[in-house]
């Protein structure tokens, strides 16, 4: 369907720059593939169209921010502070609209689990975004460190969480014709060992829904 290159897309763009020493390139590459894996969920949900275009912009903007650092324009000049705020709040609202279109395809195959994820990663995303919105117009060094921990913190609790979620796409919703598919292990013995914990608590509720799912 598209998830499974979405979650190949999100690792590289968020976990693989922080973990790269060449995050700018990185993070073009991840979110080049994140938006190419959103040609096939446009036909699922009309809000993965809002995250395309989302997506389309927040690539634009990590290049034109990647161009402007090798040009060595200033980092107080009024194109790369523009730039780099577009480039910042551009990937907040991407992570919101994918949850939200995440949120709404769960609903319609009535899978708990990954409702309940969504609705929990779009508060920690919100939180980013109040705190980060806050630090620009902060001028205590102070404040603004706290504010900082704060920051980083969810980035890593909506990162990971989005991950997690994503997979459990992956894992769980499908076309009608491969419900009966087995259910994939992620490789990752953390992701399986949550998963399975996850599914126990939420296994009286999950269900197919009409149009696909896998509760397996």
């Amino acid at each position: 369907m598209g998830f499974g290159l979405l979650f190949f897309g999100y690792f590289v763009a968020y976990l693989g720059s922080f973990l790269s020493e060449f995050s700018v390139f990185t993070f073009i590459l991840g979110a080049g593939i994140i938006l190419f894996s959103l040609k096939n969920l446009v036909f699922e949900n009309k809000m993965f169209v809002v995250s395309a275009v989302v997506s389309f912009i927040l690539e634009v903007s990590a290049i034109l921010v990647a161009i402007l650092g090798f040009m060595f324009v200033p980092e107080t000049s009024t194109s790369y502070v523009i730039i780099s705020l577009v480039y910042k709040w551009i990937t907040y609202v991407l992570n919101a609209c994918l949850m939200i279109a995440i949120f709404v395809i769960a609903k319609e195959v009535d899978i708990l689990k990954i409702k309940v994820m969504s609705i929990v990663n779009l508060i920690f995303i919100s939180i980013g975004a109040i705190v980060a919105f806050a630090y620009d117009f902060i001028s205590d060094e102070f404040t603004q460190l706290r504010l900082r921990y704060i920051s980083v913190g969810s980035q890593i609790l909506f990162v990971i969480l989005g991950l997690f979620i994503i997979f459990n796409c992956y894992m769980k919703i499908c076309y009608e014709d491969d419900q009966n598919m087995q259910r994939k292990s992620s490789g990752i013995p953390f992701f399986d060992f949550l998963n399975n914990k996850l599914d126990r608590a939420f296994e009286k509720k999950n269900g197919i829904g009409k149009k696909r799912g896998n509760n397996k």
